[in-house]
């Protein structure tokens, strides 16, 4: 994950990344077979943040960020995860411009995570569908995930 205020220069951006096998093995320290469940809310554009020169006219990507470091999700764990990103892995989210100011996605989240008796699998299909529908197809969610059994918030 590259914070917000991060470098464009491809040299120091791995100094200044979060690398999520970094937090899931941290995780792992306090015991063993976790049910681990990050969401990132990231990837966004808006228009006063330059960091990439990503711009929702030249999406999905343009030509800052084919350079971009790549990464593959190889996990290495006993540990059930879910990773939920607010999008495809070289697009951008968009910006807060729900009524609320919220992220398309957290706008999302906070409709469906409420809802009982439902699996986290579907739930997260229905924010998927949901911010696929109020951003004309133009972001989709998208998930990493080990999970063997169902999980519930209620």
């Amino acid at each position: 994950m590259v914070p917000i205020d991060a470098s464009s220069s491809n040299k120091s951006i791995e100094n200044e990344c979060i690398k999520v096998n970094d937090i899931i093995r941290t995780l792992e320290r306090c015991a063993e077979n976790l049910f681990i469940i990050i969401i990132c809310d990231s990837c966004r554009y808006e228009e006063y943040n330059s960091t990439f020169k990503a711009t929702a006219k030249s999406f999905p990507i343009d030509d800052d960020l084919k350079s971009f470091p790549k990464s593959t999700i190889r996990l290495q764990t006993s540990s059930q995860i879910l990773i939920f990103f607010s999008c495809d892995p070289g697009t951008v989210a968009f910006g807060n411009d729900t009524a609320n100011g919220y992220s398309a996605l957290t706008e999302a989240l906070l409709n469906h995570i409420a809802t009982p008796n439902i699996p986290i699998g579907q739930m997260l299909i229905r924010v998927t569908d949901e911010v696929m529908k109020n951003h004309n197809k133009r972001q989709r969610p998208w998930t990493h995930s080990t999970l063997r059994e169902d999980f519930y918030f209620q």
